[in-house]
């Protein structure tokens, strides 16, 4: 399934996060909107190579290539790869909250976690980690809701309330996350995602918040160290999510706005 927002041509795609955040890009699709013809793949594959064909397939099907590219935590991975595997359908490459890119600064996001939640909460969340692929697939989405909750405090720094921002998104696929995200670890422990990352062939920005456990330096320091070229923008005051984020999101959107209002042309 892939929804589209504003006029055709589509030259705009942005993927989703989780993985199994169906939806969580809902509103920024909305706001691109205003200038761009948007597309929003939503994705229904338990492995990562069934998701690049997937989002071959769905940009294929609507958008005119070459587009830019923006995905979204677990998406900026999945759009690095895809524009690795198709770099002849990628103008442009934007990463937004990129968990690290080599697995040495993975422990930073769980050290920030902790220091960030009393010890009741931190049982809590260790707890219900735990619990999620020892449970029935039925109650696995509700984990993570419960999980996503948690991390709304530790993850973010001042969260605009949902309201009608909350439109398009879905219920997060616990399943979808617990097929694919062990798949995508082992990648990034093997060293793999980084090497199909240097076959990256177009501009390549970070768009990262100060604030997100996820240190920016795991983004920039193993792109830089990997001679892949990009452009950095940090946000101040801003966690994991900045199109949600109060002191943040007119920054982030401005950002985006000018990405895409200053493609690179092909041909």
């Amino acid at each position: 399934m892939i929804r589209t927002y504003g006029r055709a041509p589509y030259r705009v795609v942005v993927v989703h996060g989780g993985p199994g955040a169906l939806g969580s890009m809902a509103r920024v699709a909305r706001e691109l909107s205003r200038f761009a013809g948007v597309a929003e793949p939503l994705q229904s594959k338990f492995d990562i190579a069934g998701l690049i064909e997937e989002l071959k397939d769905q940009i294929g099907r609507v958008c005119t290539r070459p587009v830019t590219l923006i995905g979204h935590a677990w998406g900026a991975w999945l759009g690095s790869l895809y524009a690795a595997a198709y770099p002849e359908d990628v103008t442009q490459l934007v990463l937004v909250s990129c968990a690290p890119l080599d697995v040495r600064y993975s422990g930073q996001i769980m050290e920030q976690r902790r220091k960030r939640m009393t010890q009741g909460e931190w049982a809590l969340f260790n707890g219900l980690l735990f619990r999620l692929d020892r449970v029935p697939p039925d109650s696995r989405n509700w984990l993570l809701e419960q999980l996503g909750a948690l991390l709304d405090k530790t993850d973010h720094y001042d969260l605009l309330p949902n309201g009608e921002d909350g439109l398009g998104q879905m219920p997060v696929n616990g399943e979808m996350y617990l097929s694919i995200w062990p798949e995508a670890e082992a990648l990034c422990e093997s060293g793999e995602l980084l090497r199909q990352l240097r076959k990256i062939q177009c501009p390549v920005h970070v768009i990262h918040g100060e604030h997100d456990p996820r240190p920016a330096e795991g983004v920039t320091v193993p792109l830089h160290a990997n001679n892949i070229g990009f452009k950095r923008h940090l946000l101040p005051l801003c966690g994991h999510e900045p199109f949600r984020e109060r002191h943040a999101a007119a920054a982030f959107y401005t950002i985006l706005e000018n990405i895409i209002r200053n493609e690179p042309r092909r041909g």
